[in-house]
């Protein structure tokens, strides 16, 4: 190197030394900016030595700097390879606004950095790791160890995690109550076929459709969980396609009387009709009537031989009457009609004949 751009080089190093010595806010900034500008660009050719009192300068630095300063000083940096480890570790566990770009973007950072940023840090943190690339199965399981619907979902949302079948098993659990992640969690490719139809006992009529497009290989072993509602959902499940059921017995009320009292009297004596009519106790038949989707009063008329369109006619009544229309063009109905229509006898019999055993 030519003597004059040697002396300039450490001039600039020792104008930084003195900068360092200014302990005023505006000081601060004009150090961050002196050390972003011009030590730590690409096209710096500052030794190891000069490099190392860079860092040692910027890591004295951003202890004691305003939030903006750090702010500034992790957006230029976080991308940056030879950034010290303890500096964009100290930079990650900052206030949010100073996390984030190190959080997402920070190459320097380990898997046993974000592990411990997931478990000991705000939700705010935990998002922020969610949105890196290609987390590692480790990093994604304490993630969702959480608990914390927002990080599940966020987590979820980016096809390039890796995640484990055991993490992923556990999430398919967590979605019996945590419904805003079972749509995210279904549209993954990697979820695993078994573990996509262990979600169709609890899911709505318009997922359980898509599970039934999407996983065909999975079509063929519902059967195994259920929510409380739907105590066992297996409309095609290979055992119930087994099984020789012969046609339930018709009932002495008949579909027209249930549509009379459903029109013209109050539910109180519509849920009476309603035991009589599939013969469950009238404890189950609230549970079963103010099921949204339709699947647990289509399991019920299915196996009483209703006809679908006077099944489409009580649902449709009967979500009124409880104030939730559903118009007959709608998501809901066409999912409705489509689970009723893809219901077989022999799985709807097997499950009431469960519900009233269960019951009794």
């Amino acid at each position: 190197m030519e003597p004059a751009a040697q002396d300039n080089k450490l001039s600039k190093i020792k104008n930084l030394l003195t900068m360092a010595l200014d302990r005023t806010t505006h000081g601060r900034g004009a150090l961050a900016e002196s050390i972003l500008q011009v030590c730590l660009q690409t096209s710096s050719s500052l030794s190891t030595k000069e490099l190392e009192i860079t860092f040692d300068i910027l890591r004295k630095l951003v202890g004691d700097a305003e939030m903006e300063v750090r702010r500034t000083i992790a957006e230029r940096l976080a991308t940056r390879g030879d950034l010290p480890h303890d500096i964009a570790l100290f930079l990650a566990n900052d206030q949010i606004e100073v996390a984030y770009p190190v959080l997402v973007d920070g190459i320097v950072l380990e898997d046993v950095d974000l592990i411990m940023i997931a478990r000991g840090k705000t939700a705010s943190h935990q998002i922020a790791v969610t949105l890196r690339r290609h987390l590692s199965e480790n990093v994604s399981n304490a993630l969702v160890e959480t608990q914390n619907i927002d990080v599940i979902d966020s987590l979820l949302r980016n096809p390039t995690v890796q995640i484990g079948r055991e993490t992923m098993a556990q999430m398919v659990e967590m979605s019996r109550t945590m419904t805003p992640i079972q749509k995210p969690l279904l549209q993954r490719e990697d979820l695993p076929p078994d573990l996509a139809s262990r979600m169709y006992g609890w899911v709505s009529a318009v997922l359980k459709n898509f599970i039934v497009d999407t996983f065909p290989e999975a079509h063929q072993r519902f059967g195994s969980e259920i929510d409380n509602v739907l105590e066992r959902a297996t409309a095609t499940s290979p055992e119930a396609r087994s099984l020789e059921t012969e046609p339930e017995q018709t009932p002495s009320i008949k579909t027209a009387d249930l549509l009379r009292v459903l029109e013209t009297e109050s539910m109180r004596s519509f849920r009476a009709l309603f035991a009589q009519f599939s013969d469950l106790p009238q404890g189950a038949i609230p549970a079963i009537l103010n099921n949204a989707g339709g699947e647990s009063l289509a399991i019920v008329c299915k196996a009483c031989d209703v006809k679908i369109g006077n099944f489409l006619r009580i649902y449709v009544i009967l979500r009124a009457k409880l104030d939730d229309d559903v118009h007959p063009k709608s998501a809901e109905f066409n999912a409705v009609k489509t689970f009723y229509k893809r219901l077989e006898f022999n799985s709807a019999t097997s499950i009431l004949s469960e519900w009233r055993t269960t019951d009794r």
